[in-house]
């Protein structure tokens, strides 16, 4: 179910240990290939998560929230077909 800007925000942090430093965010339309393939992120050995947002702007404000909180990431990626946002937590196998 698609989530509001709250909503997301709540999942996301469930999801989250450590440092606001050590992760990534972004938005996208397609979470499996910017995470997987893109950013190399590992399935297994990494932790991530992303949740579907009600529409690109509840997904570039929830993007925007984990970036001021220090989050790596930078806002204006995607296109308005970008409404998920994914989280990770970097590792040498992921880029950045």
């Amino acid at each position: 179910m698609a989530k509001t800007t709250e909503e997301a925000i709540n999942f996301l942090l469930r999801n989250f240990y450590g440092s606001y430093s050590e992760w990534y965010v972004g938005v996208t339309a397609s979470p499996d290939q910017r995470l997987f393939t893109d950013h190399g992120v590992s399935r297994s050995n990494d932790s991530w998560a992303y949740v579907p947002c009600v529409n690109d702007s509840v997904a570039r404000a929830t993007e925007i929230r984990f970036i001021k909180m220090g989050m790596d990431g930078g806002p204006g990626g995607g296109d308005s077909a970008a409404k998920t946002v994914y989280i990770y937590r970097k590792s040498y196998r992921t880029n950045p």
